[in-house]
């Protein structure tokens, strides 16, 4: 088992780019040899270094308490000449070209000496051919494989011809890559051709056309909401393919840091609306950010400036909804009446607070582990006094209903905060009595210009209370810029993961023993940079111990 991972990453190390090339190769690529082509990469690939690789699988098994298999990893390497030949502390990868909308990958690994390698390369079911100085080809079954040596890098291609391009060096693509990255994805929108993005864009409103038509038997309110997602979605996409410069995708792992984590950034060309968009994710402050300092199960909250389209998408969203509630709850009405009727002044708060394009919210699991839990939240919200009213005829409405254990209106008032109460009828046997506890509703109600929300059993109420208190209390300027965020913490949920019988499957077991010794948490952020935006996604050493473990467990099995 560790002789092929170490072949694999031999493979992966000299001809990473030489296995994408083949599944990048389009078929319309034309036979004719390819005159010399100028510019820069469409995307590129870049692993920071074997050096690099080996010491992230030493932490990750280290943390694991399995330090034998880096042991056996070393140990392996030397099935395969422990790599002689290749400078294994030096940048390998992938630089897709583009000849119009045909890619051309050529692979480039680190070279220390020539001779060595070659020879390490054909330790495996492979030969090599020296063509001319600095010019080689390397067969393997019935491919041949071509590389070219430039300075300290060999570069290699599925065709000759793409090797007489003017290779410089490779560093200068994956410098900043390997600086923050161990591995890491980057493509460059500016080096798309336009004609090639105007056809790439033609495609793509094809496509999208099909799905603008209403379907046979396709509800009127279904369409409507499927027919503005397909609108938004797309224009979204124009605007990304077209004014966007840069997209990369990271992955690091960190000892010093204890954690490992997934990245994504994207810049925008800053004259453009799609860089505006982007620079105004965090210009709005969030009235919830005292509830962030808390510690719960779960967190998610966004304070954020949603684009045009995104408002165009709710304002539809809601507009569907109004008329579906308001048809369900009093299908005598006439349209005269529900025009007026405070159901209809609970959608205009909602209208009011998405036209200024301000989405603040916040929602978190509250409870201590393995449950039950309330999971409680609020929304800022326009005119929450109209929407409270709203809220309240719609309760009445509901009373009597067969599909309601009970509808209670005006259960509590709390700091300027109406509340009511809605329960279900409860289902014997209901994984969401595990996660509620038994008994639970739903408490919601506005005032002070937020909607508040919270779904739980004895602990609902006084949960909600103490979130509406946190944030009354909170002193006006508590309230730093916070875009978005989400964080896990996985190990408090293993308790409801068990079977009825107090027993869990190997999965949960594995990550019970992995989280035992402290850790287990995920966190997502969004933030704006300069003229971009990043998203991150953190695991802590928790996480990286669940890794090294399985992948232990697999090696034991073999």
């Amino acid at each position: 088992m560790i002789h092929r991972c170490v072949r694999a990453t031999l493979v992966a190390w000299c001809a990473v780019a030489l296995l994408c090339s083949g599944a990048a190769l389009n078929p319309l690529q034309a036979q004719e040899k390819k005159k010399e082509a100028k510019g820069q990469p469409f995307l590129v690939v870049s692993v920071a270094s074997f050096e690099r690789l080996m010491e992230d699988a030493d932490f990750i098994f280290a943390s694991a308490g399995r330090p034998e298999l880096s042991e056996m990893i070393g140990g392996a390497l030397s099935n395969v000449r422990d790599l002689k030949g290749l400078n294994r502390d030096s940048t390998a990868g992938l630089l897709l070209f583009l000849d119009g909308l045909t890619p051309v990958p050529i692979g480039f690994v680190p070279v220390k000496d020539i001779d060595e390698m070659m020879k390490t390369i054909t330790v495996g079911p492979v030969t090599t051919n020296k063509i001319e100085d600095g010019l080689y080809e390397i067969r393997g079954g019935r491919q041949s494989l071509f590389a070219k040596i430039s300075g300290d890098y060999a570069f290699v291609s599925q065709k000759q011809e793409n090797l007489e391009r003017d290779l410089s060096d490779p560093t200068q693509y994956t410098r900043r890559l390997s600086a923050s990255y161990d591995v890491a994805v980057s493509v460059n929108l500016r080096a798309i051709p336009k004609p090639s993005r105007e056809l790439l864009l033609d495609f793509l409103r094809a496509s999208t056309e099909a799905s603008l038509q209403q379907r046979d038997g396709e509800p009127d309110s279904a369409f409507r909401i499927r027919k503005a997602a397909a609108t938004v979605n797309q224009e979204n996409t124009e605007m990304f393919l077209t004014q966007a410069e840069e997209a990369t995708l990271g992955f690091n792992v960190s000892s010093a840091e204890k954690a490992a984590f997934l990245e994504l950034v994207v810049t925008a060309d800053p004259k453009s609306e799609y860089a505006k968009v982007l620079n105004e994710l965090g210009t709005s402050r969030s009235r919830f950010t005292p509830l962030l300092k808390n510690s719960t199960p779960l967190t998610a909250s966004a304070a954020l400036m949603v684009d045009k389209n995104g408002r165009k998408f709710i304002k539809e969203l809601l507009t569907v909804a109004e008329q579906n509630l308001i048809g369900e709850l009093d299908k005598s009405a006439s349209k005269d009446e529900t025009k007026v009727s405070p159901i209809s002044e609970l959608f205009k708060s909602v209208q009011a607070s998405v036209a200024d394009g301000k989405l603040d919210f916040v929602a978190q699991f509250v409870g201590d582990p393995p449950g039950p839990f309330t999971f409680a939240g609020g929304l800022t919200i326009a005119e929450s006094e109209k929407f409270n009213i709203g809220l309240t005829e719609i309760f009445e409405r509901l009373k009597g209903k067969s599909e309601f254990e009970s509808v209670q209106t005006n259960v509590l008032e709390h700091r300027g905060v109406i509340l009511h109460r809605l329960q279900g009828k409860r289902v014997p046997d209901n994984n969401a009595d595990r996660l509620f506890g038994k008994d639970h509703g739903l408490y919601i109600g506005s005032g002070n210009g937020i909607l508040w929300f919270a779904i739980g059993g004895e602990n609902g109420l006084p949960v909600l209370k103490s979130m509406i208190d946190t944030v009354t209390d909170a002193p006006a300027d508590d309230n730093p810029v916070m875009p978005a965020q989400i964080v896990v913490h996985l190990s408090s949920w293993l308790g409801l993961m068990e079977r009825p019988d107090g027993t869990a499957n190997p999965v949960v077991e594995l990550m019970r023993e992995s989280f035992a010794q402290g850790g287990g948490t995920i966190r997502a952020e969004i933030k704006p940079i300069q003229d971009g935006m990043q998203l991150r996604l953190n695991a802590d050493e928790g996480f990286i111990r669940l890794v090294g473990k399985a992948i232990g467990k697999r090696i034991d099995q073999r």
